[in-house]
């Protein structure tokens, strides 16, 4: 009989790739795979997606346009489970009320699905995940994108706020068949502070078959105007490092062009037109819709440079790695990125992380300069390769009955390749990265597989043994 796996997502699909290429992958691995996620705005981009995937999926929807009773219901419901929260209330009802609008009825869907194994994709539904394995006495496990606790957005706007994602995670993640992460620094992290066994790593790439049309760089040809930069996001908004780069394209003038990716929402609309005001009339920004999924490695491979920028002003983002950064590694392009132990592969220590400061503004004007290797290597824009594997492994676990599928933890130091020293610009990094993490259904696509950038090597784009 063939396996069933529930995920479960608080936002909608479009916001949540790591969840479809989850899906994917384990409906490709032969799994029968269902979602179900919590909409509250327009269902266009998801409707999109959700289209073309052969697994099934399930929307609790409680948009004010189409279900306005059930909006108001469940906004007062999670209101009141927070009031319950700042007083003192521990129980683990009132948080996951309090952390995940319309709960209830995403946990009565979940507890009528038939299902072997249920996956949280991220902490709000991470109490709705357990409850409802508990109810059909089966596994469930939790993949961890971000460290909600850690994050200023989140956990760092109040300190009840972040005392109970801490205390969901630290009632249910040991209970957890399996947690995944998405890079090593993060893994060691929950691994100390949650007495986890292992963490697998499993990193936020694009299946390599999307870039299989993509010419290698070095067969682009040469740009003739600018230099394109591009910058990619589910939204376009504050807090991500485009602040920097809107103070230094005046600086730079017409050598570069910067190309924007992302939605705009109503509530960024105003902030971004004052950024792009005095940059309008001399050109130097352009601003795209959300691509496709099919599309994103195509749309990026027209540009040369990569931006990551996001700041490291909170734990969690100095141990993310984000979906840009391998985006612009597998569209061939150089990429800039915050010098975080996450990007670079550092072990999680406090001296060890340091971050861009006021002087990033600065620095994003200079050329680069290298560091390693021979002089002018700086005008290669590297290359990225990334293949799946199915080789299947082992992981503990503590239930009775073991999780469908199987992993093993990635070995000491994932995240660096074999030896090869990472090649630091200044405000660039292009660094080998090696993803030790081996499993047959769960695993993102990346998992396994080797995404590096060589500006030494001649045949970019070429498979590694």
């Amino acid at each position: 009989m063939t396996t069933r796996v529930c995920l479960l997502s608080p936002a909608p699909v479009w916001v949540n790739p790591r969840l479809v290429k989850e899906a994917d992958t384990l409906h490709a691995a032969g799994y029968d795979v269902v979602v179900g996620y919590r909409a509250d705005g327009d269902v266009e981009r998801d409707d999109a997606i959700l289209a073309t995937k052969p697994w099934r999926w399930h929307r609790i929807d409680v948009a004010r346009a189409r279900r306005p009773v059930a909006r108001i219901l469940a906004a007062w419901r999670q209101r009141g489970a927070e009031w319950l929260v700042r007083a003192g209330v521990p129980t683990s009802a009132v948080a996951r009320a309090a952390y995940c609008r319309s709960d209830g009825d995403l946990a009565d869907w979940a507890m009528a699905q038939d299902a072997d194994l249920y996956i949280a994709h991220t902490q709000p539904v991470l109490a709705v995940a357990a409850d409802a394995a508990r109810s059909r006495r089966v596994p469930f496990a939790f993949d961890c994108e971000d460290l909600l606790a850690e994050e200023a957005a989140d956990g760092g706007r109040a300190a009840w706020r972040r005392g109970m994602i801490r205390r969901l995670e630290r009632q249910y993640l040991p209970q957890a068949a399996y947690v995944s992460a998405t890079s090593a620094p993060m893994a060691a992290y929950l691994v100390e502070r949650y007495a986890l066994r292992t963490v697998p790593v499993w990193h936020n790439c694009i299946p390599a078959v999307n870039a299989a049309a993509l010419h290698d760089p070095g067969e682009r040809p040469a740009a003739a105007g600018p230099v394109e930069l591009a910058w990619i996001s589910a939204t376009i908004g504050p807090g991500r490092g485009l602040e920097d780069i809107f103070a230094a394209l005046p600086q730079v003038g017409s050598r570069v062009v910067l190309h924007l990716y992302g939605a705009v929402t109503s509530g960024h609309a105003e902030w971004l037109e004052v950024h792009l005001a005095p940059l309008r009339a001399r050109s130097l920004v352009v601003v795209h819709p959300v691509q496709p999924p099919d599309r994103v490695l195509v749309a990026l491979a027209q540009h040369r440079i990569g931006l990551s920028l996001d700041p490291d002003d909170c734990l969690n983002r100095g141990l993310t790695v984000s979906n840009k950064f391998f985006l612009y590694l597998q569209a061939g392009l150089a990429c800039v990125a915050t010098d975080t132990a996450a990007c670079t592969g550092r072990a999680m220590s406090r001296r060890s992380s340091r971050s861009w400061t006021g002087s990033r503004r600065r620095l994003l004007c200079r050329r680069p300069r290298r560091r390693h290797g021979s002089p002018g290597a700086h005008d290669s824009c590297g290359s990225a390769s990334s293949q799946c594997s199915s080789t299947p492994s082992r992981a503990h676990s503590r239930h009775r009955r073991p999780p469908p599928h199987r992993h093993q933890s990635p070995s000491a130091g994932a995240g660096i390749a074999d030896g090869r020293a990472p090649m630091h610009y200044r405000g660039t990094l292009l660094s080998p990265l090696r993803h030790a993490t081996r499993a047959p259904g769960a695993a993102l696509c990346a998992a396994s597989s080797d995404v590096w950038v060589d500006a030494d090597r001649r045949d970019r784009g070429s498979a590694r043994p």
